[in-house]
């Protein structure tokens, strides 16, 4: 006759326990795939959507940047309203050699801003005029001078500067070909 084993009274428990969480391992897998159906495109590729966005609107203003010559304008809208508009013009005069830049803006809280670069090229060098006006009202200034002689390898800039408190500053520079940088300011 054969006897009951009891060396392992527990043997049954355990392959009830084991099965019953083999079979809530596959439920649980069942329902994560129906439910990730459902949804509609996975988290991935929603991710490289916006990768992909933000790459070409990336590539665009980048495109815009290094524009050469005409008008632009960037609006920007926040999620509550408010807009800021930058609108940038950029005007070339092959004859005289002269690029002329305009920038006036409105930033979101309503204050506006403005600017004008003048860069003319000359046969020894070139100008630089540029003046900024902020959101007070405030004006400063940048004027750039420079000489270059190309066979003696030199470069001679002047820079003066008026800030914002009126004041006057002006810087020389002196390069040359292989020496350091010379630069004297008052």
């Amino acid at each position: 006759m054969n006897k009951p084993n009891n060396q392992y009274p527990h043997f049954r428990q355990y392959i009830h326990l084991a099965t019953g969480l083999a079979l809530t391992a596959v439920l649980a897998c069942g329902v994560t795939v129906a439910n990730a159906e459902s949804r509609g495109p996975s988290a991935d590729g929603a991710r490289h959507a916006n990768v992909q966005q933000h790459r070409a609107r990336m590539a665009e203003q980048h495109r815009q940047r290094k524009m050469r010559e005409g008008t632009r304008t960037i609006t920007r809208t926040r999620p509550d309203g408010a807009t800021a508009t930058r609108t940038t013009t950029v005007d070339i005069d092959q004859e005289s050699q002269t690029r002329t830049r305009t920038t006036e803006g409105e930033r979101f809280d309503g204050s506006t801003y403005s600017s004008s670069d003048v860069m003319q090229r000359s046969e020894d060098g070139f100008t630089r005029e540029s003046t900024r006006t902020n959101a007070e009202g405030v004006t400063t200034s940048r004027n750039v001078v420079a000489t270059i002689d190309k066979e003696a390898g030199t470069l001679h800039k002047e820079i003066t500067v008026v800030d914002k408190d009126g004041e006057t500053h002006t810087r020389v520079i002196d390069r040359s070909r292989g020496d350091n940088e010379s630069d004297s300011a008052e």
